[in-house]
Protein backbone atom coordinates (compact mmCIF):
# COMPACT_ATOMS: atom_id res chain seq x y z
CA UNK A 1 0.00 0.00 0.00
CA UNK A 2 3.05 2.13 0.21
CA UNK A 3 1.52 3.40 -3.53
CA UNK A 4 -0.95 5.46 -1.99
CA UNK A 5 1.93 7.61 -0.83
CA UNK A 6 2.66 8.45 -4.58
CA UNK A 7 -0.84 9.71 -5.03
CA UNK A 8 -0.34 12.22 -2.19
CA UNK A 9 0.07 15.43 -4.87
CA UNK A 10 -2.93 14.39 -6.92
CA UNK A 11 -4.62 14.22 -3.59
CA UNK A 12 -3.64 17.82 -2.60
CA UNK A 13 -4.80 19.06 -5.82
CA UNK A 14 -8.24 17.83 -5.76
CA UNK A 15 -7.82 19.39 -2.24
CA UNK A 16 -6.58 22.69 -2.62
CA UNK A 17 -7.75 23.36 -6.32
CA UNK A 18 -11.15 24.21 -4.33
CA UNK A 19 -9.68 26.51 -1.98
CA UNK A 20 -6.90 28.15 -3.14
CA UNK A 21 -7.70 27.94 -7.09
CA UNK A 22 -6.07 26.11 -9.74
CA UNK A 23 -3.40 27.38 -10.95
CA UNK A 24 -1.61 27.75 -7.27
CA UNK A 25 -2.52 24.18 -6.40
CA UNK A 26 -1.09 22.90 -9.52
CA UNK A 27 2.02 24.23 -8.37
CA UNK A 28 1.93 22.78 -4.97
CA UNK A 29 1.02 19.44 -5.87
CA UNK A 30 4.33 19.87 -8.53
CA UNK A 31 6.20 20.49 -5.24
CA UNK A 32 4.61 18.15 -3.56
CA UNK A 33 5.66 15.67 -6.16
CA UNK A 34 9.42 17.71 -6.59
CA UNK A 35 10.06 16.73 -2.83
CA UNK A 36 9.19 13.01 -3.29
CA UNK A 37 11.73 12.90 -5.54
CA UNK A 38 14.22 14.48 -3.75
CA UNK A 39 13.74 13.12 -0.48
CA UNK A 40 14.35 9.84 -2.27
CA UNK A 41 17.41 11.18 -3.95
CA UNK A 42 18.88 12.49 -0.99
CA UNK A 43 18.18 8.81 0.66
CA UNK A 44 20.31 7.50 -2.75
CA UNK A 45 17.23 5.86 -3.97
CA UNK A 46 16.49 6.30 -7.64
CA UNK A 47 13.21 8.87 -7.74
CA UNK A 48 9.83 6.88 -8.73
CA UNK A 49 8.78 7.18 -11.68
CA UNK A 50 5.14 8.36 -10.13
CA UNK A 51 7.01 11.33 -8.39
CA UNK A 52 8.74 12.20 -11.78
CA UNK A 53 5.78 12.10 -13.80
CA UNK A 54 3.55 13.77 -11.41
CA UNK A 55 5.96 16.85 -11.42
CA UNK A 56 6.19 17.43 -15.08
CA UNK A 57 2.70 16.68 -15.54
CA UNK A 58 1.47 19.51 -12.92
CA UNK A 59 3.93 21.69 -13.68
CA UNK A 60 3.06 21.82 -17.64
CA UNK A 61 -0.61 22.31 -16.16
CA UNK A 62 0.73 25.32 -14.00
CA UNK A 63 2.65 26.70 -16.87
CA UNK A 64 -0.59 26.51 -19.06
CA UNK A 65 -2.80 27.65 -16.28
CA UNK A 66 -0.76 30.62 -16.07
CA UNK A 67 0.10 31.78 -19.79
CA UNK A 68 -3.35 30.94 -20.64
CA UNK A 69 -5.30 32.33 -17.71
CA UNK A 70 -8.13 30.34 -19.03
CA UNK A 71 -10.36 29.84 -16.06
CA UNK A 72 -11.06 26.49 -17.05
CA UNK A 73 -13.84 24.72 -14.33
CA UNK A 74 -12.79 22.42 -11.72
CA UNK A 75 -13.75 19.61 -13.47
CA UNK A 76 -11.51 20.29 -16.68
CA UNK A 77 -8.70 20.53 -14.73
CA UNK A 78 -9.08 17.33 -13.17
CA UNK A 79 -9.84 15.30 -16.35
CA UNK A 80 -7.13 16.97 -17.46
CA UNK A 81 -5.12 15.58 -14.31
CA UNK A 82 -6.89 12.34 -15.25
CA UNK A 83 -5.76 11.86 -18.04
CA UNK A 84 -2.03 12.76 -17.50
CA UNK A 85 -1.97 10.15 -14.84
CA UNK A 86 -3.23 7.32 -16.78
CA UNK A 87 -0.54 8.69 -19.13
CA UNK A 88 1.73 8.18 -16.94
CA UNK A 89 0.93 4.91 -15.71
CA UNK A 90 0.48 3.75 -19.15
CA UNK A 91 3.77 4.75 -20.51
CA UNK A 92 5.07 3.33 -17.14
CA UNK A 93 4.08 -0.32 -18.75
CA UNK A 94 4.99 0.72 -22.16
CA UNK A 95 8.81 1.21 -20.74
CA UNK A 96 8.55 -2.34 -18.98
CA UNK A 97 8.72 -0.49 -15.83
CA UNK A 98 5.43 -0.34 -14.00
CA UNK A 99 4.93 2.59 -11.69
CA UNK A 100 4.12 -0.02 -9.25
CA UNK A 101 7.40 -1.68 -8.73
CA UNK A 102 8.92 1.43 -7.17
CA UNK A 103 7.08 0.84 -3.99
CA UNK A 104 7.43 -2.76 -4.09
CA UNK A 105 10.89 -2.77 -4.21
CA UNK A 106 10.46 -0.86 -0.84
CA UNK A 107 9.07 -4.28 0.33
CA UNK A 108 10.51 -7.03 -1.26
CA UNK A 109 14.25 -8.35 -0.70
CA UNK A 110 16.58 -7.81 -3.84
CA UNK A 111 16.47 -11.30 -4.58
CA UNK A 112 13.09 -10.92 -5.78
CA UNK A 113 13.35 -8.09 -7.92
CA UNK A 114 14.52 -10.12 -10.62
CA UNK A 115 11.93 -13.10 -10.50
CA UNK A 116 9.17 -13.03 -13.66
CA UNK A 117 6.82 -13.43 -11.26
CA UNK A 118 7.65 -10.39 -9.24
CA UNK A 119 7.57 -7.95 -12.63
CA UNK A 120 4.15 -9.68 -13.59
CA UNK A 121 2.58 -9.03 -10.09
CA UNK A 122 3.28 -5.31 -10.60
CA UNK A 123 2.17 -5.36 -14.29
CA UNK A 124 -1.32 -6.76 -13.02
CA UNK A 125 -1.22 -3.96 -10.35
CA UNK A 126 -0.20 -0.92 -12.83
CA UNK A 127 -2.98 -2.58 -14.84
CA UNK A 128 -5.57 -2.89 -12.27
CA UNK A 129 -4.55 1.37 -11.32
CA UNK A 130 -4.96 1.79 -14.94
CA UNK A 131 -8.15 0.68 -15.19
CA UNK A 132 -9.12 2.97 -11.84
CA UNK A 133 -7.84 6.30 -13.69
CA UNK A 134 -9.37 5.51 -16.69
CA UNK A 135 -12.89 4.59 -15.45
CA UNK A 136 -12.23 8.31 -13.12
CA UNK A 137 -11.40 10.00 -16.73
CA UNK A 138 -14.67 8.92 -18.26
CA UNK A 139 -16.62 9.31 -15.49
CA UNK A 140 -15.56 13.10 -15.39
CA UNK A 141 -15.94 13.48 -19.14
CA UNK A 142 -19.05 11.65 -19.23
CA UNK A 143 -20.12 14.55 -16.57
CA UNK A 144 -18.08 17.35 -18.75
CA UNK A 145 -19.31 16.55 -22.30
CA UNK A 146 -22.80 14.28 -21.75
CA UNK A 147 -24.56 15.60 -19.46
CA UNK A 148 -24.03 12.47 -17.10
CA UNK A 149 -25.23 13.95 -13.46
CA UNK A 150 -22.35 14.26 -11.09
CA UNK A 151 -23.04 11.86 -8.46
CA UNK A 152 -22.92 9.23 -11.36
CA UNK A 153 -19.89 10.24 -12.79
CA UNK A 154 -18.09 10.42 -9.61
CA UNK A 155 -18.86 7.09 -8.19
CA UNK A 156 -17.45 5.66 -11.36
CA UNK A 157 -14.59 6.80 -10.49
CA UNK A 158 -14.92 5.79 -6.63
CA UNK A 159 -15.70 2.23 -8.08
CA UNK A 160 -12.81 2.18 -10.07
CA UNK A 161 -10.36 3.18 -7.23
CA UNK A 162 -11.54 0.72 -4.97
CA UNK A 163 -11.35 -1.77 -7.39
CA UNK A 164 -7.41 -0.98 -7.55
CA UNK A 165 -6.53 -0.91 -3.96
CA UNK A 166 -8.71 -4.51 -3.27
CA UNK A 167 -6.34 -4.99 -6.23
CA UNK A 168 -2.81 -4.22 -4.82
CA UNK A 169 -3.76 -6.12 -1.52
CA UNK A 170 -5.25 -9.30 -3.67
CA UNK A 171 -2.82 -9.42 -6.68
CA UNK A 172 0.39 -9.96 -4.66
CA UNK A 173 -1.56 -12.29 -1.84
CA UNK A 174 -2.83 -14.52 -5.24
CA UNK A 175 0.35 -14.88 -6.22
CA UNK A 176 2.12 -15.78 -3.20
CA UNK A 177 -0.43 -18.53 -2.72
CA UNK A 178 -0.03 -19.84 -6.09
CA UNK A 179 4.02 -19.92 -5.51
CA UNK A 180 3.63 -21.95 -2.26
Amino acid sequence: MNVLIGFIPFAAFAILDHSLGTTLALVLAAALAALAAIRDRLRHRTPKLLDLGACVMFGLLAVVSLVTASGAGVLAVQARVDAGLLTIVLISLAVKRPFTIDYAKERVPASVWTKPQFVQVNNQITLAWAGAFAAKLVGGLAVLYVACPLWLGLAVGVVGMACALYGTVAIPRHARAQAA
